[in-house]
C-alpha cells in the first residue's frame, strides 16, 4: 500500500474514510491537515512528495512501519508550523537534508532505528528542538557532534550507536538537558567538568567510545550513569590527572588524535609515583 494513495479511516483530523478509499496527495485535499498519525501499519512505500506543501502541518508520525521500502527524508521545508516528526523504524536511508532553518517550530524529531548516514546538517544549530533521537542507525551518522553546542533547547539527546568522532561538544549552556546517550560511538578526548555538572542531568550513557581521562564522578542528582566498556579511562576512582597529562590530552584533542591508554596509564599516576624512587620507577616501566 503506497502513501498517500490510501488514508486509513481512523486518522484525525482527516474525516473518516473506508480503508480502501483512494485519495490524492495530502496537499491536494480541500481541508487543512494539522496532524498525521500513520504509526504501526503495514505500508510498503511512500510517494516522493507525499507530505510536501502541508503548510499547516504540526505533527507527522510514521513510527514502526517496518514494511516500507527504503525511502529518503521527505521535503518538509514548507511545513513551517511542524512541531513533531517521528520516522523511527521506517527504513529511512541516506542523508538528513539541510532544511531545518525553515522549521522554526520543530521541537521533537525521532529518526531512530533506520539507515541514515553522513554528517548532521548545520541548520540544526539554533533550532528550537528539545528532543533529538537519532540513535541505532544501521549505517550510522559520521563526523562530529559540534552542531549540538548551538541547540541549547535540548532536553533529550539520544545519538548512541552511530559513528560520531572527535570530542564531546561543549554543553555548558544547557540548563534543562536531563537525558544524554552518547554510548557506542567513536568519541575521543576528555569529559569536561561542565558536562559532569550539568544542573538538570539525570541520565547519561558514555560507554564504548574512546574517551580518555580519569573516570568521571557524577553528582548524586544523576540517577543513572553508564560509563564502562571500551573507553580508555586511566583510573576508576575519579582522581585527577597530573597537570602535565591534562595538558597532553588537551593538545592531542585539538588535533583529533587518540592518546593511547598505555601512555595515559603511565603518566596519569602523577607525582605520587615520582616520590616512590626506584620501586615506583620499576612499576612505571611494566
Amino acid at each position: 500500500m503506497e502513501l498517500p494513495f490510501f488514508i486509513p479511516y481512523h486518522y484525525s483530523p482527516i474525516p473518516p474514510l473506508l480503508p480502501h478509499h483512494p485519495s490524492p496527495y495530502f496537499h491536494q485535499l480541500n481541508f487543512q491537515i494539522l496532524n498525521i498519525y500513520l504509526d504501526n501499519n503495514l505500508f510498503t512505500s511512500i510517494a516522493p512528495d507525499a507530505f510536501s506543501r502541508l503548510t499547516s502541518l504540526q505533527t507527522l508520525s510514521l513510527s514502526k512501519n517496518t514494511k516500507l521500502s527504503p525511502w529518503t527524508f521527505s521535503d518538509l521545508s514548507q511545513s513551517t508550523s511542524l512541531v513533531e516528526v517521528q520516522f523511527d523504524n521506517t527504513n529511512l536511508y541516506g542523508t538528513l537534508p539541510d532544511v531545518f532553518q525553515s522549521l522554526n517550530s520543530l521541537q521533537s524529531i525521532r529518526l531512530s532505528y533506520n539507515n541514515l548516514n553522513d554528517t548532521l546538517p548545520p541548520s540544526l544549530a539554533g533550532t528550537m528542538i528539545q528532543n533529538l533521537w537519532i540513535n541505532n542507525q544501521n549505517v550510522g551518522f559520521t563526523g562530529t557532534l559540534d552542531v549540538l553546542s548551538n541547540m541549547t533547547n535540548l532536553l533529550h539527546v539520544w545519538v548512541h550507536k552511530n559513528m560520531f568522532t572527535s570530542q564531546i561538544p561543549d554543553l555548558s549552556k544547557f540548563v534543562g538537558i536531563f537525558d544524554i546517550k552518547l554510548k557506542e560511538n567513536l568519541l575521543t578526548g576528555s569529559i569536561s567538568r561542565s558536562l559532569i555538572n550539568l544542573p538538570s542531568l539525570k541520565n547519561i550513557s558514555l560507554s564504548n567510545n574512546k574517551l580518555q581521562n580519569p573516570f568521571p564522578k557524577f553528582p548524586n542528582i544523576v540517577e543513572n550513569n553508564v560509563v564502562n566498556g571500551t573507553d580508555n579511562f586511566c583510573n576508576n576512582n575519579g582522581d585527577p590527572f597530573d597537570p602535565q597529562v591534562t595538558t597532553l590530552l588537551e593538545i592531542a584533542g585539538g588535533f583529533g588524535y587518540l592518546v593511547q591508554s598505555l601512555m595515559v596509564e603511565k603518566r596519569g599516576r602523577g607525582r605520587d609515583n615520582q616520590s616512590r624512587g626506584k620501586d615506583g620507577g620499576e612499576e612505571r616501566e611494566r
